[in-house]
């Protein structure tokens, strides 16, 4: 299956995907790193990769291609993970060679996804029009996901979205924090930080991306399911100073 992820900015987007993957413990490609044995960071060349070839003039020149030798040669099921994903398949940039070359791999890929119910292409993006639309037609599950502080007023614990705790309170009202371990450049430190809750509004099947614009523009209840969790216990598996950098030679 085909998962989207979205939600504005610090909105709890990569926290969500991480939370899904460390519960899963299942092997998994992705283009962010996460401390875990059983994701690998997800290079350029595992995708496409380059090589030289001689025209019929003797001129050299670069060619672009899938490596489906690499997919081909991990013999297990696996999960795909995309932080950004508008960085890498941008619906503005379909007719690009990377785009072309991309969509043709997703298409392929996913049929292996697809034959298993357990593994999954998971996609961020802060808005689905964002992402390629022949990617996009092909989302399964859409969950929205929104981050709540509490905040201390008096003497008890107000829970508010994060977005509007800043707009309106942050000047006057205290956050509540705890110990939380998280990932700073590779390490491990113990810190107090803000308690972190992300609620999530999932909408499932074929019509999902309908039934979210429903929920979203239309105000009407069609989404699944709501849940909520704690995201401090997932700081400690993931950089959130890390940016997601794509212009570079080696990563996606």
């Amino acid at each position: 299956m085909i998962k989207a992820i979205i939600g504005g900015v610090g909105s709890g987007k990569t926290i969500s995907m991480t939370k899904m993957l460390i519960d899963l413990r299942q092997l998994t490609f992705s283009n962010f790193n996460i401390n875990a044995p059983f994701v690998e960071r997800l290079l350029k060349d595992n995708i496409i990769s380059k090589r030289v070839e001689v025209d019929d003039k003797g001129k050299e020149k670069e060619v672009a291609f899938i490596n489906w030798d690499f997919w081909n040669s991990i013999g297990k099921p696996f999960n795909l993970a995309f932080d950004e994903i508008h960085n890498v398949l941008h619906s503005r940039q379909s007719m690009t060679k990377w785009n072309t070359l991309m969509s043709i791999w997703v298409s392929q890929i996913r049929k292996i996804l697809d034959s298993d119910e357990k593994h999954h292409l998971y996609l961020i993006s802060q808005k689905l029009d964002r992402i390629d639309v022949a990617l996009r037609d092909l989302i399964h599950t859409v969950t929205f996901c929104e981050c709540y502080v509490q905040m201390r007023v008096g003497n008890t614990w107000r829970t508010v979205p994060k977005n509007i705790y800043k707009e309106k309170y942050q000047d006057f009202y205290p956050l509540r924090q705890i110990p939380t371990e998280i990932m700073i450049n590779g390490k491990l430190e113990k810190r107090l930080c803000d308690v972190t809750w992300i609620k999530q509004t999932i909408f499932r099947g074929d019509k999902a991306l309908m039934m979210y614009d429903r929920w979203a523009y239309g105000n009407e209840k069609t989404y699944d399911k709501r849940t909520c969790f704690l995201g401090n216990p997932y700081f400690k598996y993931y950089n959130s100073y890390e940016l997601i950098t794509f212009g570079d030679d080696v990563y996606v």
